[in-house]
């Protein structure tokens, strides 16, 4: 990730939350406030339209649920005129973290209050994706059709070096954010701006969890 983003704009730290969001939330989000602000503010000065936010987080770990929250109370706070769009990522059943319900709970109730529109992710559902794909690959069934390059069938995708095991599904999510996106990157007779999605998808404000697709999978 490192040659994606601008080294300056990171904000890291020598520990996490514990597993718990009112560590991520209340501890960690108080004493560095002031340098997300700063950074928020750097990143939206280099834009020409900014448009709207997108907060990538996870629900199941203290500083995914509690400090992922807490920018979006931020963003609400400093730029009350752009919308906020929030990719949460939820935990499985089978998820070995303990307060993982807790703190999913705690950030939905952030959510629902300061976002404007909500995809959300469940783990269990892109591994069951992945399995069903790489079944298919492997089944020698020749009316089934599955890349074997793609990114879905294959852990590398467009990523240089060795493969890592979550590749694959981080993959598919990345995919449906750039196909979300790709109306207000390139010029077309479908073009839109990403407001338009919250104005057409959303019938209340509250109610602005959608549901998130991706369709067809083989061809990707």
């Amino acid at each position: 990730l490192k040659d994606l983003f601008d080294s300056k704009q990171l904000i890291t730290d020598v520990s996490g939350s514990g597993n718990n969001w009112a560590v991520g939330h209340k501890v960690y989000g108080c004493r560095y406030r002031e340098k997300i602000v700063e950074k928020l503010r750097r990143a939206a000065e280099q834009c020409d339209c900014l448009q709207c936010f997108f907060v990538i987080h996870s629900m199941g770990g203290g500083t995914g649920s509690g400090l992922g929250t807490f920018v979006l109370n931020v963003l609400e706070e400093e730029f009350p005129e752009v919308c906020r769009f929030v990719t949460s990522v939820y935990p499985s059943a089978e998820d070995d973290v303990i307060t993982s319900p807790y703190n999913s709970v705690l950030a939905m109730k952030e959510l629902t209050e300061h976002a404007d529109c909500v995809l959300p992710i469940e783990n269990q559902a892109l591994v069951e994706i992945v399995n069903k794909i790489h079944h298919l690959t492997n089944s020698g069934n020749s009316r089934i059709s599955v890349k074997q390059s793609s990114l879905v069938s294959s852990n590398k995708g467009c990523v240089k070096g060795a493969e890592k095991p979550f590749d694959t599904m981080n993959n598919i999510v990345a995919t449906l954010l750039l196909h979300l996106t790709s109306s207000a990157r390139f010029e077309g007779s479908l073009n839109m701006d990403l407001n338009e999605i919250s104005m057409n998808l959303v019938p209340f404000p509250q109610l602005h969890y959608l549901t998130s697709s991706l369709t067809p999978l083989y061809s990707l």
